[in-house]
Formats: C-alpha cells, sequence, structure tokens
C-alpha cells in the first residue's frame, strides 16, 4: 500500500508528524510520500522518506499519475481534494483538520469546505480536539471520522545528559503570530527576571514563517521590557538537537512557556505534542488551559495550565 501526505510547507508540527508517522506506517509495511507545495526549513531534518515540493498542475499530476497512491491526506488544504480529483485521482482521499487557527478560524474553514467535502472526499482525520470533534460532528455529519492522537518520539525526547546552563532558562517555542502567545510569554518572563535577574530567554523560531507585524511588536516588547541583552534566538534549530535544549532548559531548573493567545472567545492551536514533548525531557511547563492539554496533565506533575482573563485574550 502507498499513501502521499500533502501540506503547504515542510515546517513546524505538521513537518514533525509527517516525519514520525512516515517511519511508523514504513515499520507496518505502508510506504508513505509527502507533497508539499513550497519549501520550508523542516526539508533539513528528513531522513528516508521520498518528499516532493511541486505546486503546478502538471507536477502533481506526473506525481499522482507515476505512483498510483492508494489514498492521499491532504492536510488543511480544502481546495486540495478537489485539486486532485480535477487532475484525475480516482483513489480515496482523506481530509485532515490540522493546524485550523482559532474556533472562529477553524470553523470558517470548516464551513468554507462543506461542498469540497461532500464532492471529493471519503473521510477526515482529526486530532482529539473538542471543538473541532464537534464541529465535524454537527457540520458533516455524513462524514467518516478518524480521531488520532498527534504523536512523540520518546525514545528520542527522552532526558539526556548535558551541561547545566549558569541560569535558569525561560524557554518558547513557537511561530511569531497573533495565536501564538509569545506576549504574555515576554510578560511573564520580565515578572520572573526582576525577581530572579540571573534567568535568561531562549527563544526557539522560524522566521520564514513569522508574521511581520508580530516581529516588529516582538522587538519593541523586547526593549520595553528591557530584555533584549537577556535573550537568546535560536533560528530553524534542526529537530535532532531539540532534545538537547529541551534537557539543558530542564536542567537549569526553569521552565518551558508554550503559551498560546485567546481572542475573544477564539481557540487556541496548540498542539498536544508540542507540550508532550517538553513533558517527556522533565521541562516544567506552562500553558493554556485547553481541552486537549488536559488530558496530558492528568498523567503529569511538571505541567502547570491556566485560564486567560479577557483582557489578557485580547492582546
Amino acid at each position: 500500500m502507498k499513501v502521499l501526505f500533502t501540506f503547504y510547507v515542510p515546517s513546524g508540527g505538521v513537518d514533525t508528524l509527517n516525519r514520525l508517522r512516515t517511519a511508523v506506517l514504513k515499520r507496518h509495511g505502508i510506504e508513505a510520500h509527502l507533497l508539499y507545495l513550497n519549501t520550508g526549513s523542516g526539508l533539513q531534518n528528513n531522513s528516508d522518506t521520498p518528499i516532493f515540493t511541486v505546486s503546478r498542475d502538471e507536477d502533481i499530476h506526473h506525481l499522482i499519475h507515476t505512483q498510483h497512491y492508494d489514498a492521499i491526506i491532504a492536510t488543511s488544504d480544502i481546495a486540495m481534494p478537489g485539486r486532485l480529483r480535477g487532475l484525475g485521482y480516482t483513489g480515496r482521499i482523506i481530509y485532515e483538520a490540522q493546524g485550523l487557527g482559532t474556533r472562529e478560524q477553524a470553523l470558517e474553514t470548516i464551513q468554507m469546505a462543506v461542498p469540497y467535502l461532500q464532492a471529493h472526499c471519503d473521510a477526515a482525520v482529526l486530532p482529539p480536539t473538542d471543538h473541532l470533534l464537534d464541529m465535524f460532528i454537527h457540520i458533516c455529519p455524513w462524514l467518516h471520522r478518524f480521531v488520532i492522537s498527534n504523536m512523540l518520539d520518546t525514545d528520542t525526547f527522552a532526558p539526556i545528559l548535558v551541561d547545566t546552563p549558569p541560569y535558569p532558562v525561560l524557554a518558547w517555542v513557537g511561530r511569531l503570530e497573533h495565536n501564538k502567545n509569545w506576549r504574555e510569554y515576554l510578560t511573564i518572563s520580565s515578572k520572573i527576571i526582576k525577581k530572579n535577574p540571573k534567568a535568561r530567554l531562549w527563544l526557539f523560531h522560524d522566521p520564514t514563517l513569522a508574521n511581520p507585524e508580530d516581529e516588529v511588536m516582538f522587538r519593541h516588547m523586547l526593549a520595553e521590557y528591557g530584555l533584549e541583552d537577556r535573550i537568546g534566538i535560536f533560528i530553524n534549530v534542526p529537530h535532532s538537537q531539540m532534545p538537547t535544549f529541551y534537557s539543558m532548559i530542564a536542567a537549569s531548573g526553569a521552565s518551558s512557556c508554550p503559551l498560546h493567545c485567546l481572542k475573544d472567545s477564539a481557540m487556541p492551536s496548540l498542539k498536544p505534542s508540542v507540550v508532550a514533548a517538553r513533558y517527556s525531557v522533565r521541562i516544567r511547563t506552562v500553558c493554556v488551559h485547553l481541552s486537549h492539554i488536559i488530558r496530558l496533565e492528568s498523567s503529569t506533575r511538571s505541567a502547570m495550565s491556566r485560564q486567560l482573563s479577557p483582557k489578557q485574550r485580547t492582546l
């Protein structure tokens, strides 16, 4: 059996998820390929999975008619199923709901996707996120649903012996955009540093995916809080090196803050695997209070979630 996963760009959580699941599928005799419409920093992390980075119809047509995939999983892109059918693909198409953003953004996307799902898709796969499951049940009751938790390689993401940093590390990993709460990370860190001046910030991100307005605001807030000389910014760190950094953060005795921002009644797009990776390396972790994160908290004592106030949701 041969399957293809499609997505916009090889970066972030979907890139990690694709590498993990293609490896697992291979162990079970299923050949999995990846199609990205654009290049991205995640290409540096690939092992032996066939990856294609093409976006032209003629190139995608050539791919699907030479590889003869039994099924294609289209992640996030609601236009891809129809595009595949238009290019002559007759196999099974599964739509995957990943990275749909806030609750309002997810609702808008799923409502827009209804005609495409009805016309072209055989099923949908989604993570165990309450609001996504509720939307698919009520908006697309006719569509087969497969609820699958995001994956984590606990063999790779495990504590390792490292040199302990000479200061407590306050870390954040994510994209600089409005629904990733880097603002609260800076606010919390500035207050911690007032009590413990030795603490330092480590921020990991991919600048090619950052929102330009958020980047400007980020620099402004760094200066406002006086943190410019207290932060280390790590760009496009290979996935294989992250367990080392996480182990150093854990050894420093501080915490990692994968905090995502809530705006009005919005739900953030924080993936459980992001938090689980910290848990696995024993980092004390702070995150917003979400249904799919609560499931992880129940099995660890290294996590704390918190509700954001209405004022914080509009930051």
